[in-house]
């Protein structure tokens, strides 16, 4: 028996009523202080995509860097006339350096990003924030 009123005394929901002094005003800060805490997720989200592209772009410099390191060690180890007038001096290029192969870069758009959810969540908070 004495579960059987445990249970019964956990199925009772007890209410409690607090009165709030200026509750438009209370509802209206909290409102605010959830938009500011979107923004600063979006800002966080803008970082990170930041920071994700600034190692992509260290790779393909690295990459290219490596490349062009190649290239180089080809054209100092291949056996070229040697300019009669000038005496071991490298020539200056005055071309401009053609790679072998462009290459594009895709980009790639997705549909909705997280900033995107962000964006429309606090479009709803000052839709509410308006109506009070």
């Amino acid at each position: 028996m004495v579960k059987k009123a445990t249970k019964e005394a956990a199925k009772e929901e007890v209410l409690v009523h607090a009165r709030i002094s200026n509750p438009i005003f209370v509802r209206k800060t909290l409102l605010e202080s959830a938009i500011l805490g979107a923004e600063i997720l979006k800002g966080y989200e803008r970082i990170k995509n930041l920071e994700s592209k600034k190692t992509n772009y260290r790779n393909q410099v690295k990459k290219i860097i490596k490349e062009l390191r190649e290239l180089i060690g080809e054209l100092e180890n291949e056996k070229l006339p040697k300019v009669p007038h000038i005496n071991e001096a490298r020539p200056v290029i005055k071309e401009s350096f053609k790679p072998k192969e462009i290459r594009e870069i895709k980009t790639v758009k997705f549909t909705k990003t997280h900033s995107d959810v962000l964006d429309e969540e606090i479009r709803r908070l000052q839709e509410r924030i308006n109506k009070l």
